[in-house]
């Protein structure tokens, strides 16, 4: 019997025929710890991100962020498989969106509207809904969207909640095999951990050969690999597939040293190996994390970043990019990629998020088409365990918004101006008897102020012998039906009566009325 190079007591610690164990530790370990800060900063953006974001396929829910469930007030596993009718008062509310973003984004790639939401405990949300789908040519695949609460456009006030990870951190708990084999590569030797690792008794392996087990689609590549260590002489590292006991396959890693002779004959390799199959899940989770935080990114209808501490952009989102025509960002700081003026602003924007928290700023800005736009950007700190603080931003488009509020401010002043210098009565008043809104010529005409006449109900003012008459009056326009030439007598401050001629329309329980005072025309007639 051949002696082996080295006893499983001292390979196992560490000994000469294991030279490169602390190599592939290190290796693992980064490799874990890269998948460990991958997942912590997609978790801490989404986290820390001061927007819904979610995905919908044929509008089920599939996909949300904590800041939705925080939003809406439903948990993550009230909405995931729900439809999302669940997030809207109303069936025509769930209607128009689905009609009218689908459109758009048919249309136009993206579609943003402004919704009504309703909260679990009732209370109606206002938001701006951003959609994008994954897949332009197939809306069936699903659609990312991104929901920023509008009702009181303010910064948020509560602070980010933390949670703690849930998820298994990959650690090593791994020790090596040994062998030894002879020179047509059978085992001669093999440590008892291989029965812990792989299963398999260490007598039951003696004189097998070591490439018998070894998956098929791998084997001739570990052949070659020994061969080639055989003929240099040299040290060989290699990683393959490798069966277990129970049937499923394991990945190894094995490191082979080569003994020979005085004459230079082939005597036999020693190998230490060990299980990898955790370090290889986890790079198939680090790309796949990757890869999910890449199509996110590149499919969200809104630009998105990330800087480090220093200001240097690590990451900028396919919109970013199209947006100021950038090539790549990545390395680059706000001054080489912005125009001083923008940039300046924004890197002191910047500075403040990360020594007072998180900001929402209206920002104008000009594409690289010249066009001028508006953005409403989130910028947040992005903690990491063991990092420095990144910054984390989403900036949305607003411009057709903030042109539709000043359009619509103009009108809104212009039907002011109009409504005030009428000399006839205008006002908005409720099928409650209350007024919503008058005009000034009421002051004029009956001698009370406008807040008098807005702090009682209408019929304290009207005749006691119209009141009945005024009260059918009601109940016609109740009804959605208009009331014209309706005629009754309204009490001056002065204890006198006026007689108002009216004429009335009703949409839902608002009137909209226009009078006149007729009271000279009365008084000649009965003359």
């Amino acid at each position: 019997m051949i002696t082996p190079a080295c006893d499983s007591t001292t390979c196992e610690r560490g000994g000469e025929g294991d030279m490169t164990s602390g190599a592939s530790t290190g290796g693992d370990h980064n490799m874990n710890e890269a998948l460990r800060r991958s997942e912590a900063r997609v978790r801490s953006i989404l986290r820390a991100a001061p927007a819904g974001i979610g995905v919908v396929v044929n509008r089920v829910i599939t996909e949300v962020n904590d800041h939705l469930c925080a939003m809406t007030g439903f948990s993550r596993e009230e909405l995931l498989g729900k439809s999302a009718r669940i997030l809207y008062p109303t069936e025509e509310d769930f209607a128009f969106v689905g009609r009218e973003k689908y459109r758009l984004m048919t249309a136009h790639g993206t579609g943003t509207v402004e919704a009504n939401w309703m909260r679990k405990d009732g209370a109606l949300l206002q938001v701006l809904l951003s959609s994008s789908p994954i897949e332009p040519s197939d809306l069936s695949v699903g659609v990312t969207f991104v929901a920023f609460d509008i009702t009181e456009r303010k910064q948020a006030e509560q602070e980010l909640r933390g949670r703690e990870e849930n998820y298994r951190r990959i650690t090593e708990n791994m020790h090596d095999m040994v062998c030894e084999t002879d020179s047509q590569g059978n085992y001669r030797y093999v440590s008892p951990s291989y029965q812990r690792v792989l299963g398999y008794r260490p007598q039951d392996l003696i004189g097998e050969s070591a490439f018998t087990r070894i998956h098929p689609d791998d084997r001739a590549q570990i052949i070659a690999i020994f061969e080639e260590g055989v003929r240099s002489g040299v040290q060989r590292e290699a990683e393959f597939r490798h069966t277990h006991a129970d049937g499923q396959y394991l990945w190894l890693r094995s490191t082979g040293s080569f003994s020979f002779d005085a004459a230079g004959a082939f005597l036999g390799a020693v190998i230490n190996t060990r299980d990898v199959t955790e370090r290889k899940a986890a790079e198939t989770a680090l790309a796949e994390s990757e890869r999910r935080f890449t199509v996110f990114m590149e499919h969200l209808p809104a630009a998105a970043f990330i800087k480090n501490y220093d200001g240097l952009t690590l990451f900028a989102n396919r919109y970013l990019k199209e947006l100021f025509g950038w090539q790549d960002a990545t390395g680059k700081s706000t001054v080489d990629l912005l125009p001083p003026e923008l940039a300046e602003r924004m890197i002191a924007d910047d500075r403040r998020v990360l020594t007072e928290g998180p900001i929402v700023i209206e920002e104008n800005i000009t594409d690289v088409h010249g066009k001028a736009r508006v953005f409403d950007t989130y910028k947040f700190p992005v903690a990491i365990e063991g990092s420095a603080t990144l910054l984390g931003g989403i900036a949305v488009d607003v411009t057709e918004r903030k042109l539709a509020e000043a359009a619509l401010l103009d009108k809104t002043e212009e039907l002011d101006r109009f409504f005030n210098i009428s000399v006839d009565l205008l006002c908005i008043a409720g099928i409650d008897g209350r007024f919503r809104r008058i005009n000034v010529a009421w002051e004029r005409i009956l001698g009370y102020s406008v807040d008098e006449l807005m702090s009682k109900s209408f019929l304290d003012f009207v005749h006691p012998d119209d009141v009945a008459a005024t009260m059918e009056a009601i109940a016609t326009l109740a009804s959605q039906r208009e009331v014209i030439n309706f005629v009754n007598r309204y009490r001056c401050r002065d204890g006198s009566y006026r007689w108002i001629e009216w004429r009335s329309a009703p949409v839902g329980e608002i009137i909209h009325a226009a009078a006149r005072d007729i009271t000279e025309h009365i008084r000649a007639e009965e003359e």
